[in-house]
């Protein structure tokens, strides 16, 4: 939730909801709504804790890479603490086609709209949902749970090779 608030994505966090409810239904209500419930809020979100923020620097970094290929090797290297380490965990796990696909359709879609940026994911997720790299994925971990899936590309580098003008066709002019 830290992380949520710090980047943005979220105004409040709400850990304990039945308080909250409690505080809003002795309330006077009157004309302003919002501004009861932003008064009710106020003070509840918890902001400190965000385990990105204290990498932030360090994200940033990664971010600035020239290309994803090295982006996604500095994500595999991170080191230090545990949160870094499970970054680096996580990110290997997945697959290189998954990260070259969801870092073209953010390129993408960053200057979208909502509606436009939800029909690119759907056109996403639609298209990937038959692809054999999403099979892939099911059967180690939900079918054999051998957790050793056996990806077509074994490399972010050998992933962007893969045609993303299937997916939208203005999809790979724009990313």
């Amino acid at each position: 939730a830290a992380d949520t608030l710090n980047l943005g994505l979220a105004d409040y966090c709400v850990p304990d909801a039945a308080a909250l409810l409690e505080d809003l239904t002795g309330q006077q209500w009157g004309e302003d709504i919002r501004a009861r419930i932003a008064q009710g809020l106020r003070g509840r979100d918890e902001r400190s804790g965000s385990a990105f923020m204290a990498h932030r620097a360090h994200m940033a970094e990664l971010r600035d890479a020239p290309n994803i290929a090295e982006r996604h090797a500095g994500l595999l290297g991170l080191s230090g603490d545990a949160w870094l380490e499970q970054v680096a965990s996580t990110a290997s796990r997945g697959s290189s086609l998954s990260v070259v696909a969801t870092h073209r359709l953010l390129a993408a879609t960053r200057l979208l709209g909502l509606s436009e940026c939800f029909a690119a994911d759907m056109a996403m997720a639609l298209h990937f949902s038959q692809h054999e790299e999403f099979a892939e994925g099911v059967r180690a971990v939900l079918v054999d749970k051998d957790h050793q899936p056996r990806w077509r590309y074994g490399s972010v580098a050998a992933a962007e090779a893969y045609d993303f003008s299937q997916v939208l066709p203005t999809f790979a002019a724009t990313a």
